[in-house]
């Protein structure tokens, strides 16, 4: 172009460095004329490594986040079948006689709906809608605590050594959140590494400052405690790196993983206001980096007292869920201990049923349609003002699925919940002297 006088700009082009990188450039090409003559030209080039990551980083933000969304309403749909099963099977259980052929079976039904509970947990977790139990943790306590563990699930032919800094590591997480962390990265390094090789967890400390590409947005600069996963296996390419955060997306084959593992690391690492890298070649293994936030001091802990067994109730019950299977379940577990139930679908159906009955509590679910439940109560409460409440729902209190009509500050489960659970906190409820909820 520069021939006929026209400059010429050229995007994303790849160029070399001597040592063979490669890195993303943008260039424009301007001609320089004399007399009307083509005499030369000047290039400007500029390297776009930068800009070329935080686009990466943009579109895994969007894709995660419209995927989260998805997520966040199928495990809410989930959760609802999981409170049905799980509560019906704890209720069966009153009726079946201890260590009977019937009373195991169920107890193998209430184990798998335990474990579609947490693989429920684990989609709103790498969809950052998980509530999270935040304490102030000692970071190298909580690695220590799961060396056994860890230990037992790696492969005898795979050297494993944990490597701690003096120092201590003050952090404020959700140990749970933490030890899944732990769990998938460490299953990932044992499956990279086939036959044998190296697992090491390091902890540590490091002062970003508001330069480092590992501050991200949200991050505010300071001292962070460092946990580092690193194995000696196969490693990843740039096109498997670039991905494995997605969730669903694995290089396993069928049967051997859900993708969700790498998935849910990355979710639990953001809603803990940290960040996650990954530095991996192939044949030359894979390590990665997680930054948390540091605090200064841990409280001591104080011991959770023993739970008193539950008292038969008593009082009017108006139970309000739209899901039958979980509808069926509140009613059977509340007249079971005792209470006096009335069971509906729906918003209308409730306030007609509050026409010719007072009630003690109402247990209502959240998300309805037509009419949410925090409608419903303040619908109810201006005819019964000593009305007290109880929400549940399939999706997390927090959750931005809730944030917009769950304005009552209220006693609320979340779904699933056993049979022992609700009626601990109904029990709790029907003892207090003053309606649960109030508008804030």
């Amino acid at each position: 172009m520069l021939n006929d006088g026209r400059g010429s700009h050229t995007v994303n082009e790849t160029f070399r460095k001597k040592d063979g990188t490669a890195i993303p450039v943008e260039y424009w090409s301007h001609p320089i004329q004399r007399d009307g003559e083509l005499v030369g030209g000047v290039v400007t080039f500029l390297d776009i490594s930068q800009r070329a990551m935080l686009e990466r980083q943009l579109l895994q933000a969007q894709k995660l986040e419209g995927i989260g969304v998805l997520a966040g309403g199928i495990a809410h749909d989930f959760n609802n079948l999981l409170t049905a099963i799980i509560g019906g099977a704890e209720i069966a259980l009153n009726d079946i006689a201890p260590g009977s052929k019937g009373a195991k079976a169920i107890h193998g039904v209430m184990d798998a709906a335990t474990r579609a509970a947490d693989l429920t947990r684990q989609i709103l977790a790498f969809s950052r809608k998980q509530v999270l139990s935040i304490k102030e943790l000692n970071l190298n306590d909580e690695v220590l605590s799961q060396t056994k563990m860890l230990r037992r699930l790696i492969s005898e032919d795979i050297k494993f050594q944990v490597k701690l800094t003096p120092e201590e590591l003050c952090i404020k997480a959700d140990a749970g959140q933490l030890q899944q962390v732990l769990l998938n990265l460490a299953v990932n390094a044992r499956d990279a590494m086939s036959p044998g090789g190296t697992l090491t967890i390091e902890t540590g400390t490091v002062m970003l400052q508001r330069s480092d590409r590992w501050l991200e947005e949200g991050m505010p600069p300071g001292r962070y405690a460092v946990i580092s996963v690193s194995d000696t296996g196969m490693g990843m390419d740039e096109d498997t790196k670039s991905r494995i955060f997605e969730p669903f997306f694995t290089t396993k084959g069928p049967g051997e993983g859900t993708g969700l593992g790498l998935s849910t690391v990355h979710g639990v690492v953001k809603q803990h206001q940290g960040s996650i890298s990954v530095y991996s070649e192939p044949g030359k293994g894979t390590t990665f980096r997680i930054y948390l936030p540091r605090v200064e001091r841990i409280e001591a802990a104080q011991a959770a007292p023993e739970a008193a067994p539950i008292p038969r109730g008593k009082g009017k019950i108006l139970v309000v869920e739209d899901e039958k299977a979980v509808r069926d379940f509140l009613e059977s577990a509340l007249q079971d201990n005792g209470y006096s139930v009335t069971s509906v679908g729906s918003g209308p159906e409730a306030i007609e049923a509050c026409a010719g009955t007072t009630f003690d509590l109402m247990v209502s679910d959240v998300v309805m349609p037509g009419m949410s439940g925090p409608q419903l109560y303040q619908a109810i409460r201006e005819r019964q003002p000593k009305l007290r409440v109880m929400f549940i729902s399939g999706y997390p209190a927090k959750s931005v699925s809730l944030q917009d009509i769950l304005e009552w500050d209220a006693p609320f489960l979340a779904k699933p919940f056993s049979a022992s659970t609700l009626l601990a906190k109904t029990h709790e409820l029907m003892q207090s002297t003053a309606p649960a909820g109030h508008a804030p």
